[in-house]
Order: C-alpha cells, then sequence, then structure tokens
C-alpha cells in the first residue's frame, strides 16, 4: 500500500494515511475514503509529508502491523541552522481537487449536462 506520513511524534512510528477513491453510483461522484494505520520505521527517517509503501507484517506491538519498505516521495526537507532540527513542508492540493481529478480520469470522452444551475 502507499500512503503519506501524517504523523512523527513516536519513537520508530510513523502515522500514515491511506487513500482510497471509490465512485458512489448512488450520488454520482468519486469519493475519498482513507485509513490511518502506525507503521514501524526503524530508522526513523520519515518526516511529514513523504509518500511511503508499506507492506504488512507479523504484529510488532499491539498497534503495529506494518513495517515501512520505502520512500516513494520524499517531502520537501530543510535543516534549521540555529536549532539543528529536521523540517518539511507539505504542499497537497485540496481533497476536492484530487477527486476532480479521479471524475475527469471516470468520465473522460463522456458529456454529462450542465448540473449547477
Amino acid at each position: 500500500m502507499v500512503g503519506e506520513v501524517i504523523g512523527t511524534k513516536m519513537i520508530k512510528t510513523v502515522k500514515v494515511r491511506v487513500e482510497r477513491v471509490r465512485f458512489n453510483e448512488l450520488v454520482q461522484k468519486p469519493v475519498i475514503r482513507h485509513k490511518n494505520f502506525l507503521v514501524h520505521d526503524p530508522e526513523s527517517k520519515c518526516v511529514v509529508g513523504d509518500v511511503v509503501k508499506i507492506v504488512q507484517t507479523p504484529r510488532i506491538s499491539t498497534k503495529k502491523h506494518f513495517t515501512l519498505e520505502q520512500i516513494v516521495k520524499p517531502a520537501q526537507r530543510y535543516v534549521d541552522p540555529e536549532t539543528g532540527k529536521l523540517h518539511s513542508q507539505r504542499q497537497d492540493p485540496p481533497r476536492r481537487d484530487r477527486a476532480a481529478d479521479y471524475g475527469a480520469q471516470l468520465y473522460s470522452g463522456k458529456t454529462y449536462p450542465d448540473m449547477s444551475k
């Protein structure tokens, strides 16, 4: 599974949000669903905003069932020269834009009447 790191406040553990887009037949729209997983990061090399690939493993602790396999897309990082801390900056499009992109892929080539009136 591929997801985005949303929390790094635990030792050797990161919180990863995995999103999936499903098409809702009732309202005829793509709907984004997500689930958060606690993932074992033995080297503590992830920062918030990284896109990572995780794999399921035997249970490591009560809530950790996944291990970090690789960092697919690292977030922008910089080290503060005064404190020496590692920082990251997220630059994600809003959720609405991602859902609209999915809907555009789903309906490519089809025309529908304008329902905004």
